[in-house]
């Protein structure tokens, strides 16, 4: 990127040339080489294939997922088998008053009002989850990009996926990733 600042500043010094000699334009020289526009980029798709942190993490919570479907699946079985009873022992004869009816009605409905509580806070457990995994995560590739940055200098650092173009000599992808396997793995 130091084409661009020489660039800059051969066009300041053909500017400053051009008109009378009474006209004087400074050259401003750039502070440090992080005002050069040093850019780079990292492919995110790439990064959560190989940031074992992030693969650990969603697997945990693909596990506890897979858990709870596996658990909604079987109260829904059980509410729709108790269903099931109660129209049974109506045809059946087995409830003849509307006491005993009544009853078996509200056990069903406890049943269905746990199960629907069940799945509320469950619901919302994961999400905060999955919440809390995806601030880690962000937390995790600030706080490594702001030390990794240290001694490259870079001036912007993107996303891949929000470019339009970027030349594979910015794509520091790898070199993150190393990074933040080797600093996960310490921990």
């Amino acid at each position: 990127m130091k084409v661009k600042s020489v660039l800059i500043a051969a066009f300041t010094l053909f500017l400053a040339g051009c008109g009378s000699d009474e006209k004087k334009v400074d050259v401003v020289k750039p502070a440090s080489s992080a005002s050069t526009g040093a850019v780079a980029y990292v492919d995110m798709d790439s990064l959560q294939a190989h940031y074992q942190f992030y693969l650990d993490g969603k697997a945990s919570l693909e596990q506890k997922v897979n858990a709870y479907q596996t658990s909604v699946q079987q109260k829904e079985k059980a509410l729709q088998q108790m269903q099931e009873s109660i129209q049974r022992k109506m045809q059946q004869g087995q409830i003849t008053t509307e006491a005993q009816y009544k009853a078996e009605v509200d056990k069903f409905n406890r049943q269905q009002n746990a199960y629907a509580q069940y799945r509320s806070t469950t619901e919302q457990e994961l999400a905060e989850e999955q919440d809390n995994f995806a601030r880690a995560l962000q937390d995790s590739l600030d706080s490594f990009l702001k030390d990794f940055n240290r001694s490259k200098k870079y001036t912007m650092i993107f996303n891949k996926a929000v470019m339009l173009y970027g030349d594979a000599g910015m794509d520091i992808t790898d070199e993150v990733v190393a990074g933040l396997n080797k600093r996960y793995q310490k921990k």
